[in-house]
């Protein structure tokens, strides 16, 4: 897992953010909105990377076995682990296990549509310069804050 991964798993933790509660202006109740936006923007964070977006489209299949995964994905068991590790850990996937074998499922159905309807629309990258592509995908990553 990379460095930015523990990052985003030491932001959000384990579990997803409490529903703490806060007055309003008017004085009804609010749930405590910035955790709440904090969570939604590490699960936007997790579907940066495509290995993890490819997972969620082959479980929006149905509930499959991470060997079978990390199959299908073309790479190693451990690095299928990592991932699902992190998705669990936001509660894209359930998982179940069955003797020695785990087998993962989404949480919510709409994980799946979504991306897949995404994958629909975007455009053919195939006709986007390298280029272009590589300068997106360094100005998508996160600036150091500190300054």
């Amino acid at each position: 897992m990379s460095l930015a991964d523990n990052q985003l798993q030491i932001e959000v933790g384990i579990n997803r953010p409490s529903k703490t509660t806060r007055d309003g202006p008017d004085g009804t109740r609010l749930p405590g909105l910035d955790a709440h936006y904090q969570y939604v923007a590490a699960l936007f964070q997790a579907l940066s990377v495509p290995a993890r977006v490819k997972l969620i489209l082959q479980l929006h299949q149905g509930e499959q076995r991470a060997s079978d995964l990390a199959q299908a994905a073309r790479t190693s068991p451990s690095n299928v682990s990592q991932h699902l590790a992190l998705l669990l850990s936001l509660g894209f996937v359930h998982r179940r296990r069955c003797g020695q074998q785990v087998f993962y499922r989404l949480s919510r159905r709409y994980w799946g549509e979504l991306l897949a309807e995404l994958c629909a629309t975007a455009p053919d990258v195939r006709a986007v310069p390298n280029e272009a592509l590589l300068s997106f995908s360094r100005e998508a990553k996160p600036q150091d804050q500190s300054a």
